[in-house]
């Protein structure tokens, strides 16, 4: 636990007459401020956790488009030997 929250909560202890209770009240709202500092962190992180995510996402979307490439080179190349081969066929 970080130290600074545990100096806050011990002073919630001090409650003994108006000063003290204006005391932990102002504790009370530093301790509130800290702790919603450590949730918008942990937001922040899980943000650029989910940006990485999408950004391995676009990576694996480029090389499936790649392979597609890939793919659709390999027919191109298919469709001229076969159309190379009904030449050779006709010339005969």
């Amino acid at each position: 636990m970080n130290s600074n929250i545990k100096k806050l909560i011990g002073s919630f202890s001090m409650i003994d007459g108006f000063n003290d209770s204006k005391c932990c009240n102002n504790n009370y709202k530093l301790l509130k401020n800290v702790l919603s500092q450590q949730q918008q962190q942990q937001q922040q992180q899980q943000q650029q956790q989910q940006q990485q995510q999408q950004q391995q996402q676009q990576q694996q979307q480029q090389q499936q488009q790649q392979q597609q490439q890939q793919q659709q080179q390999q027919q191109q190349q298919q469709q001229q030997q076969q159309q190379q081969q009904q030449y050779y066929q006709l010339s005969i």
